[in-house]
C-alpha cells in the first residue's frame, strides 16, 4: 500500500508522515509538486493522495482525479480554513474528504482509514460486479445453447414440434401484420411403417435423418422453416409465399426424396417417397395457425388417399375473399396438370430458335414410364436453374386471361420453364380422374440446348395442314382405361409463353372440336413466327 503526500512545506510533510507511520502506513511517498507524481511514482500502486492546497492550484485536482490510473484512489485535501467554493468544486471533481490545519492526529487518521476503507469496498464491489457480469454472460450463452437444443429434434436435427408451434404462431401473426401470404407444407413419408417392419427401427431412423436433411436442403431462403411434426411427418413453413411458390418447393421436395432411391419395404422396385399437402392463406383475422395446419393436414390426407407420392392443395373456402375458393381450386388443378405426362421445349437448331410453323405436330413415341426414366436423367443443376428462373416469369397478359374466361376449350397457359399461369376450371372433372401412376414428372422441366440431344427421340414432327403444334399424351385413369389427351401448343413470342389447349380425343364430341379450339381472337393476338 502506498500513500502519496504532496506538500512543499517540510514541517507539515514531516508531521503527516509521522501520523501515518504511527497508524501503520509504512510506504509514504513525499513529493513537492503534482508534476513529480508520474515520473517518480508507479501510478498503479497509488492507494491514496494527500494534498496540501497551498502547494497546488484548485484546477489540478480535476487533472489528478481524471488520471485513468489514479481515478480510483481517494484524495484528501488539506486546507487552512473553510471555503465553500473549494468544497463544492473539490467534491464535484472527486475529492474524498477535506481536513483543516492544524491537524488533529486522531481525526486525521480516522479520515484516512475511512477513505481507504471506502476505496477497498468499492474495488471489491467492482470486481464482484465484473464477476457477476461474466457469470451472467456465461449463463446467457448456456441458456441460448439449451434453448437451441430444446428446439431441435435430436434424431433429424431439424426443429421439433414445440419449436414449430411457436414459429408458426409468430409467422402467421407477422403475415397478418405485414399483409402477405403464408404457406405450409405438411409432409408424410409413404409406407414408412412397412419400411420399419422390413428393415428395423435403426434403418428407419437413418431413413428419417436422410429424408429430413434432403427436405431441409430444398429450402433456400433464410426465413423458410422445416420441422419434424412427429413420427414420419414433417412440416415446412414458407412466409411470404403464395400457392405457386409452395407448389414449386413441394414438387422439388417430392422429386429429391424420390431421387434418393431408398429401397422401400413393399417391393424391391419401389423407393421411399413422400406425400405433401399444401395450404396457403392470407391472414386477415379469419385464419390462425391452427386453421392453417388443419387445412394442410386435410390436403395431406387427400394426397395419401390418392396413393402417395403426390401433392394436393387445400381449398380455402373459409376465406373472406369470394374468389379465394376458386383460386385454391385452380391451384389444385395446376398441380394435377403437372402430373400429366408432357414434355415442353422450345425447339432449337444450331443454337437459334426455330419458329413454330403451320402444319407441324409433336407426338410422343415413348410411354409414360419410358419418358419418366428419361426425365430422371436430367442433371439436378438444370432442374435447380429451372426453379430459379420460374420466379422471373411475368404475369399473364390481360387479353389472354379473358380468353380463358370465354372459352371452355383453352385449358392452360404455361411458361417455357413450366410454370402454369392460368387454367380453365371447367376441365377440373376430367383432370380429377387421373392418378399419380400416370405422372412421370411435373410439367415442363427446362432442358438446356446441350442436353436436348439426349431426348431427341422422344418427339417426332408429323406434317399436317392444321395450325400450331399438338402433343398427344397417353394417361392411365383410376379405372384402368387409357385416355389420350391432345394438347395444342401455341407459342407467344412477345410474352415468351406457350399456351396449351387440351381435349380428350377419346371423346367423339371433343374430337370434332379438336382443331376449332383456337378462336379468331387468339389468332389475331398471337402472331406465330
Amino acid at each position: 500500500m502506498s500513500i502519496v503526500l504532496i506538500d512543499r512545506c517540510e514541517e507539515t510533510r514531516t508531521m503527516i508522515n509521522s501520523f501515518l507511520q504511527e497508524a501503520g502506513y509504512e510506504e509514504i511517498i513525499m513529493i513537492d509538486s503534482i508534476d513529480e507524481l508520474s515520473p517518480q511514482v508507479p501510478l498503479s500502486s497509488v492507494d491514496m493522495v494527500i494534498m496540501n492546497m497551498k502547494s497546488e492550484s484548485l484546477e489540478l485536482l480535476s487533472d489528478l482525479h481524471n488520471n485513468r490510473i489514479c481515478s480510483t484512489a481517494p484524495i484528501i485535501v488539506i486546507l487552512e480554513n473553510h471555503n465553500s467554493a473549494v468544497f463544492k468544486y473539490g467534491f464535484a471533481v472527486g475529492v474524498s474528504d477535506f481536513v483543516f490545519l492544524p491537524l488533529d492526529k486522531e481525526e486525521f487518521c480516522v479520515r484516512v482509514r475511512n477513505a481507504l476503507k471506502r476505496k477497498y469496498e468499492l474495488e471489491r464491489l467492482h470486481y464482484q460486479e465484473k464477476s457477476l457480469r461474466e457469470q451472467l454472460r456465461q449463463l446467457k450463452d448456456a441458456n441460448q445453447v439449451l434453448q437451441a437444443l430444446s428446439s431441435i429434434d435430436s434424431l433429424t436435427q431439424v426443429l421439433n414440434r414445440r419449436a414449430f408451434d411457436s414459429v408458426l404462431i409468430t409467422e402467421v401473426r407477422r403475415a397478418a401484420r405485414e399483409k402477405y401470404p403464408i404457406s405450409l407444407i405438411f409432409i408424410d413419408i409413404d409406407c414408412f411403417k412397412t419400411f420399419n417392419d422390413r428393415f428395423g427401427h435403426q434403418a428407419g431412423d437413418r431413413c428419417l435423418k436422410v429424408v429430413a436433411q434432403t427436405l431441409k436442403a430444398t429450402l433456400r431462403r433464410p426465413g423458410d422453416i422445416l420441422a419434424r411434426f412427429g413420427g414420419d411427418e414433417f412440416v415446412a413453413v414458407l412466409p411470404n409465399t403464395p400457392n405457386e411458390g409452395a407448389s414449386i418447393v413441394a414438387s422439388k421436395m417430392r422429386s429429391c426424396v424420390e431421387a434418393l432411391a431408398i429401397e422401400c419395404g413393399e417391393n424391391s422396385h419401389r423407393s421411399v417417397t413422400i406425400s405433401a399437402g399444401i395450404a396457403c392463406i392470407m391472414p386477415d383475422g379469419c385464419y390462425d395457425s391452427e386453421r392453417l395446419l388443419e387445412l394442410a393436414d386435410k390436403a395431406l390426407y387427400k394426397a395419401k388417399q390418392a396413393g402417395g407420392n403426390t401433392i394436393k392443395f387445400a381449398l380455402n373456402k373459409g376465406a373472406k375473399s369470394e374468389d379465394s375458393g376458386e383460386e385454391s381450386e385452380i391451384s389444385e388443378i395446376c398441380e394435377r396438370l403437372k402430373q400429366l405426362e408432357l414434355l415442353v421445349k422450345k425447339l432449337a437448331s444450331n443454337g437459334d430458335n426455330v419458329p413454330l410453323k403451320t402444319g407441324e405436330y409433336i407426338k410422343p413415341e415413348l410411354t409414360c414410364e419410358e419418358m419418366a426414366a428419361l426425365m430422371g436423367e436430367i442433371d439436378d443443376e438444370i432442374l435447380n436453374e429451372m426453379d430459379e428462373e420460374v420466379a422471373l416469369v411475368g404475369v399473364l397478359p390481360p387479353d389472354c386471361k379473358k380468353l380463358f374466361d370465354d372459352s371452355i376449350h383453352l385449358q392452360a397457359m404455361i411458361t417455357l420453364t413450366g410454370r402454369i399461369l392460368q387454367v380453365n376450371p371447367a376441365w377440373e372433372e376430367l383432370l380429377g380422374d387421373f392418378s399419380h401412376s400416370s405422372s412421370p414428372s411435373h410439367i415442363g422441366h427446362i432442358i438446356h440446348q446441350e442436353d436436348w440431344s439426349k431426348f431427341g427421340s422422344v418427339l417426332k414432327l408429323i406434317s399436317s395442314e392444321h395450325s400450331a403444334k399438338t402433343v398427344e399424351t397417353r394417361c392411365l385413369t383410376d379405372s384402368g382405361s387409357i385416355v389420350w389427351i391432345s394438347w395444342q401448343l401455341i407459342y407467344l413470342p412477345e410474352q415468351d409463353l406457350i399456351s396449351l389447349v387440351g381435349v380428350d380425343i377419346s371423346d367423339s364430341k371433343q374430337v370434332e372440336q379438336k382443331y376449332q379450339c383456337v378462336s379468331k381472337a387468339i389468332e389475331n393476338m398471337i402472331k406465330l413466327k
